[in-house]
C-alpha cells in the first residue's frame, strides 16, 4: 500500500484501516480501538439530535449545535462508507500496482514518483488545516463563559457538574472530534488519492503513445487495453465513491442555505462572523477539493485525441491508425466523477451549485427579513396604530 502511505495511517487513526499485524492481541487491540471509534462518534451525533430536538430554543443555540451535528453526521456516512469500501479500495490499489498500470520505464517511474510525492504533501496539507479547526473548536471550550461549558453543545441524560463527570464528558468529547475530524480527512484524502493516480495513469500512457513506432502493433494493441482499462477503473472509482460525494454536497449545500438564513435573525458580533466565515470556507473546500480533481481528470482525458496527433500516426498501417482511432472515438467521451449521478464533479459545477445556493438563501434571508419587518411595523392592516 505504498501509494497509499499518508493516506492509510489516517484511516487507521479513525478506525477504519487495520494495518497487518503478525500478533493477534494487536490485532484484538485495534479491533477494540475500531469499536470504540465508530461508536463514540455515533453516539455523540445522537446526542446532539437529541439536543436539537429537545433543548434548543432559538437561532442562537440552533446555530451552536447545527454545524457540529452536521459535521459528525458526514462524519459517521465516511467511516461507514470507506469501512464497506475496504476490501474495493485494496483491489483498486492492487490494480494500480500491477499490469498495465505498473509503470515500466524510467520515465514512467519518474512520473508515477512525482504523484506519489504530491500526494502525500496535499494529504499533510489538508491534515493541518483540519487539525487547526478542531483545535479552534477544543479550545474555544475553555473561553466560553459558562462554568463547565464543553466544546461542543449535546444532550446527556446525567448531570456533569461533577469534576469526574465533566471531565469524562469534556476528554469523550476532545476524542469524538478528533476522530470526527480525522475521518474527514481520511476519507476525503482516500478519493482525491485516486484522482490523482487516475490523472497520472493517462500522464503514463501518453508516454507509451510516444512510444509508438512503425510496425510495432504489439504496442498500439497494449495501449487500446491500456486505455480501456484506465476507463475501468474511473467506473469502479465513480460507483464505489458516488454516494459518499453525494451526501458531502448535499450536507454542505444544506448547511450553507441554513447559515445564511440563520444571519439574518441572529445579532452579527465579531466572533459569529469569524465562525460564519471560517465554517462556510471549510464546507467550501471539501467540495472544490472533489470538484478541482474531478475537473482534472476529465480535461485530462479529452486531451487524449491531441496525445494521438502528436505522433507520428502517419506513418503507422491501416490496422494500427484503425486501433489509435477506437482510442480517439472513447476519448470523446471523457472520464467524469458524478455525484450520487446528479452533480458532476467539474469546476463548472462547482460555480453553478453554488451560485443557486447562493441565490436559494438569499431569496430564504429576504423572505425572513420582510417577515420581520411586517411584524415590527408600527401600524396593524386596519390604517390604527398597533399597541406597543
Amino acid at each position: 500500500m505504498r501509494l497509499l502511505g499518508t493516506i492509510c495511517y489516517l484511516l487507521t487513526l479513525c478506525g477504519c484501516w487495520r494495518p497487518p499485524f503478525s500478533s493477534p492481541l494487536k490485532r484484538f487491540a485495534y479491533t477494540i480501538y475500531q469499536y470504540y471509534a465508530v461508536l463514540i462518534v455515533n453516539v455523540a451525533m445522537f446526542c446532539e439530535v437529541m439536543d436539537l430536538v429537545l433543548n434548543v430554543e432559538n437561532e442562537d443555540e440552533f446555530c451552536d449545535n447545527i454545524y457540529i451535528t452536521v459535521g459528525m453526521a458526514i462524519g459517521c456516512h465516511k467511516m461507514c462508507s470507506i469501512l464497506i469500501s475496504r476490501k474495493n479500495v485494496v483491489v483498486m490499489v492492487d490494480m494500480l500496482e500491477s499490469e498495465p498500470f505498473r509503470p515500466e520505464t524510467e520515465e514512467e517511474i519518474k512520473i508515477r514518483n512525482r504523484c506519489i510525492e504530491q500526494v502525500r504533501l496535499n494529504v499533510l496539507r489538508y491534515g493541518v488545516l483540519i487539525a487547526l479547526a478542531v483545535m479552534s473548536v477544543v479550545i474555544g471550550g475553555y473561553f466560553k463563559a459558562e462554568t463547565n461549558s464543553l466544546p461542543y453543545r449535546l444532550w446527556l441524560p446525567y448531570n456533569y457538574t461533577s469534576l469526574c463527570a465533566y471531565t469524562f464528558v469534556y476528554v469523550q468529547e476532545v476524542m469524538s472530534l478528533l476522530i470526527g475530524a480525522t475521518s474527514h480527512a481520511a476519507a476525503d484524502s482516500l478519493i482525491w488519492g485516486l484522482l490523482m493516480y487516475t490523472y497520472n495513469q493517462i500522464e503514463i500512457f501518453e508516454c507509451r503513445l510516444k512510444r509508438i513506432e512503425r510496425n510495432e502493433k504489439e504496442i498500439v494493441k497494449l495501449c487500446v487495453r491500456y486505455h480501456n482499462h484506465i476507463y475501468r477503473f474511473a467506473e469502479i472509482l465513480n460507483d464505489e465513491f458516488k454516494m459518499l460525494m453525494f451526501g458531502q454536497t448535499a450536507m454542505s449545500i444544506m448547511m450553507i442555505c441554513i447559515r445564511l438564513y440563520i444571519l439574518t435573525g441572529m445579532k452579527l458580533t465579531p466572533d459569529r462572523v469569524l465562525e460564519a466565515l471560517c465554517f462556510t470556507f471549510a464546507v467550501l473546500t471539501q467540495i472544490y477539493i472533489f470538484c478541482w480533481y474531478g475537473n482534472e481528470v476529465k480535461l485530462k482525458s479529452l486531451a487524449i485525441p491531441d496525445m494521438i496527433f502528436d505522433i507520428d500516426w502517419t506513418m503507422l498501417d491501416r490496422n494500427m491508425k484503425r486501433d489509435l482511432l477506437m482510442i480517439m472515438m472513447r476519448a470523446m467521451s471523457p472520464i467524469e466523477m458524478t455525484s450520487g449521478h446528479v452533480v458532476t464533479m467539474t469546476l463548472k459545477s462547482f460555480g453553478v451549485v453554488n451560485t443557486e445556493e447562493l441565490l436559494f438563501g438569499v431569496q430564504l434571508a429576504a423572505k425572513q427579513s420582510w417577515i420581520v419587518r411586517i411584524r415590527r411595523f408600527p401600524f396593524n392592516f386596519h390604517g390604527t396604530r398597533s399597541a406597543r
